[in-house]
């Protein structure tokens, strides 16, 4: 359902359910707060959570075979895994290299730090899953594993593209940048 917005030349605009809920925080000069929404998502969270980030490049040349223009190659990654809501989270890093395609030692590597239960949280699990499945396309051994954690991957940038939260100062963006 699109909301009718009037702004002060008299023009009506259609807006999307979160134009409103943007358009209402900016109206109230306070942040728009959906509490049950946000502790489903956080309900989802399951131990050993899995903290992951990683890092990729792209050229518009690329260095590799099996690699197009742009496509993000991963070579670092940062772990955290808390076993336990009480535990302290315990840290390992890959970090690739020398100047040899670094994919394959990536996800080896990845999947030996990796338990196989709990959650996998990512900033942005759109992306972190298209890298896990391109790697699973070059290295078919992994496929599994990949599709696994795949589904126990969650997205901290959910919450806010779903406008669960939202703040006015955010002017429309979900971005950390």
């Amino acid at each position: 359902m699109l909301a009718q917005a009037v702004f002060d030349q008299g023009h009506e605009v259609e807006l999307s359910p979160i134009q409103e809920i943007q358009r209402q925080a900016l109206i109230a000069g306070a942040p728009h707060i959906n509490q049950p929404a946000i502790e489903a998502f956080l309900n989802r969270l399951k131990h050993s959570a899995h903290f992951l980030d990683f890092e990729t490049f792209g050229t518009a040349i690329p260095l590799f075979d099996d690699v197009s223009p742009f496509e993000p190659v991963p070579f670092q990654y940062s772990l955290q895994v808390q076993h336990t809501p009480d535990a302290q989270p315990e840290h390992s890093m890959f970090l690739a290299g020398g100047t040899g395609d670094p994919r394959r030692e990536f996800i080896e590597r990845l999947r030996q730090t990796v338990d196989d239960h709990g959650s996998v949280i990512v900033f942005n699990a759109v992306f972190e899953k298209g890298v896990l499945t391109r790697c699973a396309e070059l290295f078919p051994e992994f496929t599994s594993w990949v599709e696994k954690a795949k589904r126990r991957m969650l997205g901290l940038l959910t919450p806010f593209t779903s406008c669960h939260h939202y703040h006015p100062p955010q002017l429309g963006s979900a971005s950390i940048k």
